[in-house]
């Protein structure tokens, strides 16, 4: 038993990790501009937003910015060559050009990497694909990586995909949604990819995926799936477009239950002074790369996540401190930040350097709080009882942590269970200079 083993691990290094290097290497998603519209081509999904953010219930996150300046004194009478006196500066407020042109949101990039990127290629062999499945990747460009999805069952799949559906339905309408009707292959997008399978025969659907229809009107353990209610399927239909040659490969290899979406979000510059006394500015939209993620109620995945562990949803995550994340870059705001005080009133006779704080409050969809939530349970269940216990533990907030306004970003536990979890999976995982590659 011990030879298999051994055996067992060195198998597994060599084909985990030519890969873990690049594990964590998700390309930045640029958007170019945003728009709460419908996708007027194919390959422009990133330029659309699914939500408004206005109209949409959200969390207030505060974020402090440093911000300096230097005065030099000013010279008004000069005696052999230097300055025989120097003039009086009242310095009353610092001012500084900002720009804020990315959102390190790497929970929300691990999270759409978990939820909505294809299982495998369909070209790949039986034997690439067989050594593929047993990865634990989120590398796009590797072969298999969705171990999330790979672990539904048909029931929870179709529950999820039911919530996009009503999304999506949501969305082509114009009314404020989570997810676009997305390009799910060239030319196919989907909502035409849900339509066709839905207009399959009951017996043969019955037969491929298990279940007679494909739409859960809701997920309680004694409901049954149905066909599309006729007004939403006629919302879906609108758009029109191409479909697939064959649904239920789709369904197996393309119908992810997330949503790529990059989710609207508003963020308000705020003037500080000394008196901690709050000059805000007007709010302005930005967005969220990748933002949107499975929104549904927690009973969808209940399956996955025992008893015990149901009760542990919602984190504090303005009192958490995030991990190194990924760039993006959403649309950009500037704004001159400015710090008011009476720092100095008085003969300025050489250089001065002045600082405070200025404020940024985020404000975040509900909606991908709840998502947040439901994916930090469902990757606490591929752990031990004893490393979950321990990751909860060292997410309590610091008193530090709670004094400095550092504590920013949604989904700080995810990014950390999620690191984690990739590293419980790596033969290297107890060699801290391997560890340090990844």
């Amino acid at each position: 038993m011990k030879k298999f083993f051994v055996l067992f691990l060195l198998l597994a290094s060599c084909f985990i990790l030519p890969f873990a290097q690049r594990a964590n290497a998700l390309a930045p998603v640029i958007i170019e501009r945003s728009e709460f519209d419908y996708p007027s081509g194919f390959g422009q999904d990133q330029n659309y937003r699914s939500n408004q953010p206005n109209s949409d219930p959200t969390s207030e996150y505060r974020k402090t910015y440093s911000i300096s300046e230097s005065f030099d004194p000013e010279c008004i009478g000069s005696s052999g060559g230097s300055c025989a006196s120097y003039t009086h500066q009242t310095i009353n407020q610092i001012s500084q050009q900002l720009q804020q042109n990315s959102w390190t949101n790497n929970a929300n990039r691990f999270m759409a990497h978990q939820w909505v990127y294809p299982i495998f290629q369909t070209s790949l062999t039986p034997e690439e694909r067989s050594t593929a499945l047993r990865n634990f990747r989120v590398n796009t460009q590797s072969p298999a990586y969705n171990s999330t999805v790979r672990m539904l069952d048909s029931r929870s799949k179709l529950c999820l995909l039911s919530r996009k559906i009503d999304q999506v339905a949501k969305f082509i309408t114009q009314s404020s949604s989570y997810c676009i009707d997305e390009e799910v292959t060239d030319n196919i997008r989907f909502s035409q990819a849900i339509l066709a399978l839905n207009s399959l025969d009951s017996a043969y659907l019955q037969k491929k995926i298990g279940f007679r229809s494909i739409y859960f009107p809701n997920c309680e353990a004694n409901t049954v799936p149905q066909k599309i209610p006729g007004e939403l399927a006629e919302k879906l239909s609108s758009v029109g477009g191409q479909r697939p040659s064959d649904p239920v490969e789709y369904f197996f290899t393309h119908l992810q239950p997330g949503c790529k979406s990059s989710v609207a979000m508003s963020a308000q510059p705020c003037d500080l002074g000394s008196d901690g006394r709050e000059d805000c500015k007007p709010k302005v939209e930005i967005n969220m790369p990748f933002g949107a993620a499975p929104n549904s109620t927690a009973d969808v995945l209940s399956f996955a996540i025992p008893v015990r562990r149901q009760t542990v949803a919602n984190q504090d995550y303005s009192e958490t401190v995030p991990n190194s994340a990924t760039m993006d870059r959403p649309n950009p705001f500037n704004w001159v930040a400015k710090f008011f005080s009476q720092f100095y009133d008085d003969i300025l006779d050489s250089r001065k350097n002045f600082s405070g704080n200025t404020l940024v409050k985020y404000f975040v969809p509900k909606e991908t709080e709840k998502a947040l939530d439901i994916n930090l349970q469902h990757t606490y269940n591929f752990l031990p009882s004893a490393d979950v216990d321990q990751l909860k533990q060292d997410d309590i907030p610091s008193s530090e942590d709670k004094t400095t306004g550092i504590g920013l970003h949604p989904g700080a536990s995810n990014s950390k269970a999620i690191q984690y979890l990739k590293n419980s999976l790596i033969p290297c995982r107890s060699n801290p200079s391997c560890l340090s590659r990844l």
